[in-house]
């Protein structure tokens, strides 16, 4: 996966150790899935890294939340019937 560098105008690849834009949690569901997770205070915004990540995992048909309190996660995986 490539992203933008906004410094040197170009696109540029990413090192396999380079985490630049990787959400705070990944979740492994029992069913295979993967859920990518960033969490962000109230008016917290995502930074370009971020924003091309979310991209990625969308692109491919994976789930990427934006979560901004823990009643929010609770709410999202209850209905996802992943909590009771």
């Amino acid at each position: 996966m490539g992203l933008y560098d906004e410094k040197a105008k170009a696109y540029r690849a990413l090192s396999p150790f380079e985490a630049k834009g990787l959400p705070d949690c990944v979740c492994f569901l029992p069913d295979g899935r993967v859920d990518w997770i960033e969490y962000k205070a109230a008016g917290g915004v995502q930074s370009q890294h971020q924003k091309a990540f979310q991209y990625q995992v969308e692109k491919r048909g994976g789930t990427y939340r934006i979560i901004r309190s823990v009643a929010e996660l609770e709410a999202w995986y209850r209905a996802r019937g992943l909590i009771k």
